[in-house]
């Protein structure tokens, strides 16, 4: 079949369709994924529907879903997006997976966490760790690599709690749900890898985004304690003990140290050359004072904590990180936290 003349005026056309084609095709492939958000008053269910559909994730929220939200982001990764919701709505959030032998079981313990309820008879594998490198680094957790290493046991729960020691995420599963795995998992991304582990566990799982308000993180903080467990979680943006149940690296309810340490490490290899040094040298300080500090009675103890918090390189990554979430803050917000501050500072007078 004999193909037609074109012209030069046609071939043009052609040639401009072509690039217009290949533009429209790389605005779409750079955005993919990326969140824009202009909330002014708008109901925090809007802004969560709004981020799920750009981002292409599920957010779960303990909140009050018709709460007023400011914020501003434009063209955004998805964790900048969450990372500003959360700022500017008093709360927390975490990358989390729940795993379960079917569907409605691991539904339910959605439903529960949404109601702002405890998950009763759920474990929960998290480790958290200070900030390492750049404090103001936003990160999306779902691409946090996991190394995977053989499990002592070939058990979902043995691979979840080593996992635990390599990413951000954090790990629910039911207590008495803990069936073989026949191969590891390969390593990767934890949102590749562990899709990989619920298949070889035959369990079905949910990857969301946790939202957890202060009130919730109130109480979870109380349960901690009564755990013996670290407060925070050394979390200052990612949530907490949602929904309560878990590991905290803690073994047979005490804080395992191992396991924390192994958790920080696994955090400093994953800096770039140039940060890693400086990042295993404050950390081996750290563990050098933490050591020097266990067997102080209290009050020394205390006193030399205070020490701590009082050094100048301290404050100042105390106050880079205050600062970079301040930044995240709609006027609105700064003016309520600035009205807040001064309120309590009232109070204590």
């Amino acid at each position: 079949m004999k193909l037609p003349k074109l012209s030069r005026a046609q071939w043009v056309l052609c040639v401009l369709l072509l690039v217009l084609t290949g533009e429209v095709a790389h605005y779409f492939w750079s955005h993919w994924g990326l969140v824009t958000a202009h909330a002014k008053g708008m109901p925090l269910s809007q802004v969560i529907r709004s981020i799920e559909k750009q981002g292409h994730v599920t957010i779960k929220t303990n909140m009050d879903m018709t709460k007023p939200v400011d914020m501003y982001v434009d063209s955004v990764p998805v964790a900048e997006a969450m990372e500003t919701l959360a700022v500017n709505t008093d709360s927390r959030w975490q990358l989390t997976y729940f795993l379960g032998p079917d569907k409605a079981t691991v539904s339910g313990a959605l439903a529960t966490v949404t109601a702002g309820q405890r998950n009763e008879g759920w474990r929960r594998f998290f480790i958290g760790t200070p900030p390492v490198g750049d404090p103001e680094a936003v990160i999306d957790p779902r691409q946090d690599p996991w190394v995977v290493k053989q499990a002592k046991e070939p058990t979902l729960q043995s691979y979840l709690q080593e996992a635990a020691k390599n990413v951000a995420a954090a790990f629910y599963v039911p207590d008495g749900f803990n069936p073989p795995v026949k191969s590891a998992p390969r390593s990767g991304a934890i949102s590749s890898s562990l899709p990989r582990l619920a298949s070889a566990a035959k369990a079905k799982y949910e990857e969301v985004f946790l939202l957890q308000g202060a009130s919730g993180r109130t109480a979870d903080r109380g349960d901690a304690n009564r755990r013996g467990g670290g407060g925070d979680d050394f979390e200052p943006r990612l949530a907490g003990n949602f929904g309560g149940g878990g590991d905290r690296g803690q073994r047979g309810g005490g804080f395992d140290r191992s396991a924390f340490e192994e958790r920080i490490q696994n955090e400093i290899n994953k800096l770039p050359p140039a940060e890693r040094a400086a990042a295993q040298q404050e950390h081996d300080e750290r563990k050098k004072f933490f050591d020097a500090i266990k067997d102080l009675p209290q009050d020394q103890k205390m006193a030399a904590m205070q020490q701590l918090m009082n050094d100048p390189n301290v404050q100042e990554k105390m106050d880079s990180a205050n600062n970079s979430r301040d930044a995240r803050r709609s006027p609105q917000a700064r003016i309520s936290r600035a009205g807040g501050y001064l309120s309590r500072k009232a109070s204590a007078k």
